[in-house]
């Protein structure tokens, strides 16, 4: 019965062997590609305005290779990309040459690509001309709590219960 299993081993190693060397398997192991996020991009006409896009690739794996409409843009003319994922700046320059609409947006990685849109909008009347200029009112943040107030409030009740338990301990103390 051993010989058997070992004429068997045998035969099967070397099947495997002749399909390897002969070269049987020839067909490419193909990688699906990887569909990355990236949120819209929205400009608005005559801020001329530099725009960030944020890709979830990871900027060691981005190609280099920015798409709108099927165009292929230039690299620090059209647009620039730094890390933190990947960072898409579109130059005021470039986004001004566009008009009103949306755009199909491509950001391309080495194992796929990000894909969304890119929407150019009409600037509304008594819009500032460049809204993050210091003198327009800024970025609202949306935090209008009082953070002195919260933590006077937080201290005050802090001390309020280091008084009773200080009392508590007091009492106890003296029966």
């Amino acid at each position: 019965m051993k010989k058997v299993l070992a004429v068997l081993f045998a035969l099967a190693f070397l099947v495997s062997m002749t399909s390897v060397i002969a070269g049987a398997d020839e067909s490419p192991v193909v990688e699906p590609e990887v569909k990355y996020s990236m949120d819209k991009v929205t400009y608005t006409k005559g801020t001329k305005t530099d725009t960030d896009g944020t890709a979830d690739i990871p900027f060691d794996k981005f190609a280099g290779i920015v798409i709108v409409d099927g165009k292929e843009l230039e690299a620090d003319k059209d647009y620039t990309a730094r890390e933190g994922s990947t960072i898409i700046t579109f130059k005021g320059d470039y986004l001004e040459t566009l008009a009103v609409g949306s755009y199909a947006l491509e950001v391309k990685a080495v194992d796929g690509s990000a894909v969304t849109t890119l929407e150019v909008v009409e600037k509304q009347a008594g819009q500032p001309e460049n809204p993050e200029e210091p003198g327009n009112g800024g970025t609202p943040t949306g935090d209008t709590s009082h953070t002195a107030l919260w933590v006077a409030i937080s201290l005050v009740s802090l001390g309020c219960i280091g008084l009773v338990a200080f009392g508590i301990k007091k009492k106890t103390a003296t029966k």
